[in-house]
């Protein structure tokens, strides 16, 4: 975790918390070598035109990612998802 991050949620140590971030704040990760990295399975692909929405499978939850309409990964691949650690919110 970035060491700002750590400072900004030093009093939920312990506590009982969501993680949540906006589907625009998440990229492939080639394109951000310095955001945190998850590997997550693709559940669902939505093309949507000028943007596709990805839903992903992270263990027993969903992760969206609105990503360019070139990005097209098949159902059941496994990507690693960039997370921009200035949009993170958590939520008690």
């Amino acid at each position: 975790m970035p060491a700002a991050l750590a400072q900004r949620w030093r009093t939920h140590v312990g506590a009982n918390v969501e993680f949540g971030i906006r589907p625009e704040n998440l990229s492939l990760s080639q394109q951000h070598a310095d955001w945190p990295v998850i590997e997550a399975e693709v559940e669902l692909v939505e093309l949507l035109g000028a943007e596709n929405l990805i839903t992903f499978k992270l263990g027993e939850h969903e992760l969206k990612a609105r990503l360019a309409p070139s990005v097209r990964p098949a159902i059941g691949a496994n990507l690693a998802i960039a997370l921009d650690p200035g949009h993170f919110h958590l939520f008690d």
